[in-house]
């Protein structure tokens, strides 16, 4: 009753080899003829994906601005000992 993986690997092994030829033969091509292009999906994609980089542009430099002023911050009131690890570190 009980089947070893070897078995197993040889009856799989032997399917296959059988299955690919008829897999091989059996092929279709399908065009899309709807023109996704000019779909509403595919235009306000494109929108989007424009806006947020639009956005990501203008918000960076705020950000890193901010941060820089952040870390500025923390170091001045760091004492002498914080001070020296952060000098080590970056």
């Amino acid at each position: 009753m009980r089947k070893t993986i070897k078995e197993w690997s040889e009856k799989a092994a032997k399917v296959s080899i059988m299955a690919a030829p008829l897999f091989l033969t059996n092929t279709i091509t399908a065009y899309a003829t709807g023109g996704i292009s000019d779909s509403k999906l595919a235009t306000g994609t494109q929108q989007l994906i424009q806006d947020l980089t639009t956005f990501l542009i203008v918000i960076s430099p705020i950000v890193t601005g901010l941060l820089i002023i952040y870390f500025c911050i923390r170091r001045s009131a760091a004492d002498e000992m914080d001070q020296s690890v952060a000098t080590r570190c970056c």
